[in-house]
């Protein structure tokens, strides 16, 4: 089976750049496309999880 790597953000209303919390990334809902497009950028940063299509 495959395998998917599930990445946590949290999302907030609050104006304010993205910054990093232990690895989760914290971003503003009016910054989620220009996280989205530089998200290659971040990705060694940022917390991840890597779980096999089975267990989703």
């Amino acid at each position: 089976m495959g395998e998917a790597l599930l990445v946590p953000v949290v999302i907030t209303w609050h104006r304010a750049s993205m910054e990093l919390l232990d690895g989760i990334p914290i971003v503003s809902i009016y910054q989620v496309n220009s996280f989205i497009n530089g998200f290659d950028g971040i990705i060694d940063s940022v917390r991840t999880f890597r779980v096999s299509w089975s267990h989703l």
